[in-house]
């Protein structure tokens, strides 16, 4: 089976990439539902939007730890009933 690569260019980096409109057919996102080819993404642009996954993540599991610590912190300090 031969590809049908699909030719598009990032406006926002100015960069052209291809992918296999086929490929991307087949390809499902989380709720089952194919992926409509117009929606493939800039390999850059991807790589952003992982990169601030990645510190929102971070971040939110810092915040959460932090929490944590404060709630132990706050049972050991209570006075025993």
């Amino acid at each position: 089976m031969a590809a049908h690569m699909q030719e598009v260019l990032c406006t926002v980096h100015d960069l052209k990439f291809a992918f296999d409109i086929d490929r991307v057919r087949d390809l499902k996102d989380a709720a089952g539902k194919s992926i409509h080819p117009a929606l493939m993404r800039c390999p850059v642009c991807s790589l952003q939007e992982v990169s601030r996954l990645r510190e929102s993540l971070e971040k939110t599991t810092n915040q959460r730890d932090l929490l944590v610590r404060a709630i132990d912190l706050a049972k050991t300090l209570q006075p025993l009933s």
